[in-house]
């Protein structure tokens, strides 16, 4: 009698322990694909950012071209403003991507530049555009031009396929 009571004791606790085990390996697969969706959505939101970022570019230099076409000082302002703005929403956009090509780094730099420039060239009592501020705001458009390829040409493939958080302390 007591050794048929130990093999049911024996049979329902390794049933249990199958029963917990099949539990574990589901939770383990459910966590699995969880982590895949977080990593897909997190791509999918640095992507977003960057083609932001790229059309917030593209926004920017055609401001500039305007404000350098522009003979109306108070539309002058206007775009100086405006090219402010973009350059602050460019720079705010590519700075939250985790990438570390030189042309963000760049692109960062003028977007910090066009911003401190629009800023000085607001606060000037005559809004009209001086010869000197319709060149450099010609060299900064071109520099728009060439970092806007560059981005175009690096930013995608940088982006990882597979995000790697774990390597990231804060992600």
């Amino acid at each position: 009698m007591g050794d048929s009571m130990t093999k049911k004791h024996h049979l329902l606790l390794y049933s249990l322990l199958g029963v917990c085990l099949v539990i574990a390996v589901g939770f383990a697969i459910a966590a699995q694909r969880g982590k895949r969706q977080y990593a897909r959505a997190l791509e999918d939101a640095y992507r977003g950012t960057l083609l932001s970022s790229m059309t917030q570019m593209e926004q920017l230099r055609l401001n500039i071209d305007k404000a350098m076409l522009s003979q109306d000082e108070g539309q002058s302002a206007a775009l100086i403003s405006r090219i402010g703005s973009d350059a602050a929403a460019v720079q705010s956009g590519l700075s939250a991507l985790p990438l570390s090509h030189i042309a963000m780094a760049d692109a960062v730099k003028l977007c910090n530049q066009l911003s401190d420039y629009a800023a000085a060239l607001l606060s000037q009592a005559d809004a009209a555009l001086t010869p000197e501020d319709a060149q450099l705001l010609e060299q900064l458009s071109h520099a728009c031009a060439q970092l806007q390829q560059a981005l175009q040409s690096a930013g995608i493939s940088k982006i990882p396929e597979k995000s790697s958080c774990a390597s990231r302390p804060l992600c």
